[in-house]
């Protein structure tokens, strides 16, 4: 572990993180660079982990000192609150972003992927190597720990399907969950709050024809028709009620194009909410409050949040992060 130079008003518990072997810390970062909404205060600490066992050691060592821990993952999936994250956040794309390959048999190949590889670099493997299973998250923005938290994936599958097992760190301590363990279902997992997904092996099918790498253009290309890439946002805001398309009953609900400061309803998909330019927080929390009450209104249903709320929004916004999250449970 390289020498770090520590201050001598470093709190004792930052002065602690630095003594843990394969883990970069740094102080005071600005998390909105990180995330696709680009918005968001500072990370108390940002920590870098390279190895499964920095992150465990990370686990006892919060528990130990009570210091709040936040995983941001890919950050496409989340908003950031405008005051920041306090404690320890973990950023698990610099030593957790791999994809190891191994052949199983004739028919099947074993792929090894960190938890911060991105799914970009996973579909475009997929193709190459002309293997179906991960070519699902085609057009998912993010990485490979949040696709697995999310159960990401689209009209082609999930992929949970192709999921062997997952390595995780709970409590301290390494082990693996099988896919039963792992409890996909649409857009969800079962993991337990307090662990972090590392990595998983996904068992994934040779192709016996040409029409693997036509699937994922197809599927690329009909989401950036209909899904307003070209502007920040963090992905699809609520999740689909049963039976019916967020998207649908908000746009039924006359949301489309409402606008709070510099947060939008996008004209293109109504169930995303994009940032014009400089939009906080703030604007996207009330943004989503007032869509959710608008369709709980015009149709009777409460939408449920599929981005998560990460962070301080401040005293009074703070309340209704409160209700969303709870609400989604």
């Amino acid at each position: 572990m390289l020498a770090v130079a520590i201050q001598e008003n470093t709190p004792p518990w930052i002065a602690g993180l630095h003594e843990i072997q394969d883990l970069e810390v740094r102080e005071d970062v600005l998390l909105a660079p990180m995330g696709s909404f680009r918005i968001g205060g500072p990370a108390d600490v940002l920590v870098s982990p390279s190895s499964p066992e920095a992150v465990a050691s990370l686990q006892e060592f919060v528990l130990r000192e009570a210091l709040p821990l936040t995983v941001l993952g890919g950050g496409t999936n989340v908003l950031i609150g405008d005051l920041g994250i306090r404690g320890v956040v973990v950023d698990l794309s610099g030593g957790f972003n791999f994809l190891h390959e191994e052949e199983l048999d004739d028919k099947t190949v074993c792929w090894h992927v960190g938890s911060g590889c991105g799914t970009g670099r996973i579909v475009r493997r997929s193709v190459t190597k002309g293997l179906v299973g991960a070519h699902v998250l085609a057009g998912v923005p993010g990485s490979m720990g949040g696709a697995l938290i999310m159960n990401a994936g689209g009209h082609e599958g999930e992929i949970g399907d192709v999921v062997h097992r997952v390595q995780v760190a709970q409590a301290g301590t390494l082990h693996w969950l099988n896919q039963e363990e792992c409890g996909f279902s649409y857009r969800n997992s079962m993991f337990a709050r307090d662990a972090i997904v590392l990595s998983a092996e996904l068992h994934l099918q040779k192709s016996v024809n040409d029409a693997l790498r036509e699937t994922v253009s197809h599927a690329q290309k009909r989401r950036k028709s209909t899904q307003p890439l070209q502007k920040p946002n963090a992905g699809s805001i609520f999740k689909n009620p049963e039976g019916a398309y967020a998207g649908q009953l908000i746009e039924e609900s006359g949301c489309k194009g409402w606008t709070e400061g510099q947060a939008q309803v996008s004209p293109l998909h109504a169930n995303f909410i994009v940032n014009l330019g400089g939009a906080t927080a703030a604007q996207v929390l009330t943004l989503v409050e007032r869509v959710r009450q608008e369709v709980a209104s015009k149709h009777g249903v409460t939408l449920k949040m599929e981005v998560k709320l990460l962070g301080d929004f401040g005293p009074e916004l703070n309340v209704l992060k409160g209700e969303l999250v709870n609400a989604g449970k």
